[in-house]
């Protein structure tokens, strides 16, 4: 069982602090249902991730620019459009934990709460690294954001996608594992011109069915 941490957020005018209050109370209850692990390994096809809004992942994050590489432990919960995100380790200034959902996100880093209605430009804006937080919920599932074209799309030998374009990223899915009827990747690289993400996922959770 996983417990989300709590975070004070110091409101900026534009936020709506009721609604952003509703939202920490939500994601604090994100995953106290009974969760399992589970690694049998891959079976045939990719199917039903389109239904599957409800997760949690921990394992190793890097990203890569000219110059720079930058790893850290992860740590993600989601649940439809809620998100939290952990990211720990040698990140220079310590921890990022970025709470939000399609309205509005806050990230504290160094004591320091932040907010923007987009968290790709509040990533950006904190950390320069230009990563597309919502289009990377579908792509740890092993498949492109439904709301924009994809293409190139690749299949491996076991009908899961292997490696597909979207939005000017090139994403490679690899080491897919079998829990509760879904095939998920333990690898995703996902590059975009000098930029390269790199997520390994050491444990996926999903709730437990009924």
């Amino acid at each position: 069982m996983m417990m989300a941490v709590t975070i004070r957020f110091k409101p900026k005018p534009f936020i709506n602090t009721q609604h952003f209050y509703t939202l920490l109370l939500a994601v604090s209850l994100l995953l106290l249902t009974a969760c399992t692990t589970q690694t049998s390994k891959l079976g045939d096809g990719n199917a039903n991730v389109d239904n599957l809004h409800h997760w949690s992942i921990k394992g190793k994050f890097s990203v890569q620019v000219p110059g720079d590489r930058t790893n850290a432990n992860l740590h993600w919960q989601q649940n439809r459009d809620l998100f939290n995100i952990l990211l720990s380790g040698p990140l220079g200034q310590g921890a990022v934990h970025i709470v939000g959902d399609e309205h509005q996100t806050g990230l504290t880093r160094g004591g320091n709460t932040y907010y923007a209605r987009s968290p790709r430009q509040l990533l950006l804006d904190q950390t320069h690294w230009d990563i597309p937080v919502h289009q990377f919920q579908y792509w740890v599932k092993g498949t492109p954001e439904p709301e924009q074209q994809a293409s190139n799309i690749q299949m491996n030998e076991s009908g899961q996608i292997r490696q597909f374009s979207q939005s000017g990223w090139n994403i490679t899915l690899d080491r897919y594992e079998h829990i509760h009827n879904y095939h998920l990747p333990e690898k995703i690289v996902a590059t975009h011109d000098d930029i390269k993400v790199t997520l390994i996922i050491k444990e996926w959770k999903l709730p437990e069915s009924p």
